[in-house]
């Protein structure tokens, strides 16, 4: 019948219609993590509340039984070779790196003063990868200047850059710069490389986004281009183990 076909569920032990709050409120999952011992798993979601703001949070479960370890906010991701988790928290205007062991809920200060939050740590945890933002110019009132078709879109000027923080010594310094956006695409196990892009385009042909992709050296900050500019290609990856063979998606 249609009233059998009605969806519902059981809330406070009463059974009701499932409602449009239910299907706004829901939680949405976004990705999961699972630790580099494979017993932890960190699962990110999202969800509406009353007020009609978008929450996000993370939460933490023991894989063999199931079990809830910690809720936690949004944007804990696990160290590279440990079952701890790590977060950028801002603490009187200032982003900090917390580390947090799993199993004793102990927390570390790893770094102090990131320059942002939109961060990366290398396999071997002696340094991170960070994205540098740098919003583009503004168009002057009372002038219609179009440098570009997409340059009607918003942010189309502004820049993303990368720099590299060495965790022993706080020192930060820019790895890339200029007029195109770079954006990390992978690091090596060892730690010695970095696979970065650099976006382009082009006008007079389809694809009109294009892409380069360069391997650079973190001890003397040489680089090598890999690809040049393919617009079948969104990201690349170091093969497993490897330093000079990749693969290209």
């Amino acid at each position: 019948s249609d009233k059998d076909s009605v969806l519902s569920l059981v809330s406070d032990g009463q059974k009701r219609a499932f409602n449009l709050d239910d299907n706004m409120e829901m939680k949405r999952y976004g990705g999961i993590s699972l630790s580099p011992s494979g017993k932890y798993l960190i699962s990110g979601y999202s969800y509406f509340n009353h007020n009609g703001q978008t929450i996000r949070e993370s939460r933490i479960t023991e894989v063999a039984t199931g079990r809830i370890l910690r809720n936690d906010a949004a944007g804990i991701q696990w160290m590279p070779n440990s079952d701890r988790y790590y977060q950028v928290k801002d603490k009187d205007g200032k982003k900090n790196l917390i580390v947090t062991d799993i199993t004793t809920g102990k927390e570390v200060i790893l770094a102090k003063e990131l320059p942002t939050d939109q961060i990366t740590i290398s396999p071997t945890e002696d340094y991170l990868i960070y994205n540098i933002f740098t919003e583009g110019p503004k168009k002057q009132e009372g002038v219609y200047e179009i440098s570009h078709p997409d340059d009607r879109q918003p942010g189309f000027r502004d820049r993303y850059t990368l720099g590299i923080y060495y965790l022993k010594t706080g020192i930060a310094h820019p790895l890339t710069y200029g007029y195109h956006s770079t954006y990390l695409q992978d690091i090596s196990h060892d730690g010695k490389y970095i696979l970065f892009s650099v976006s382009g385009d082009s006008i007079m042909k389809r694809p009109s986004e294009l892409r380069s992709f360069y391997r650079m050296d973190t001890s003397t900050m040489q680089s090598e281009k890999l690809i040049d500019n393919e617009g079948f290609c969104d990201r690349v990856s170091f093969y497993p183990g490897t330093t000079d063979k990749i693969l290209a998606h």
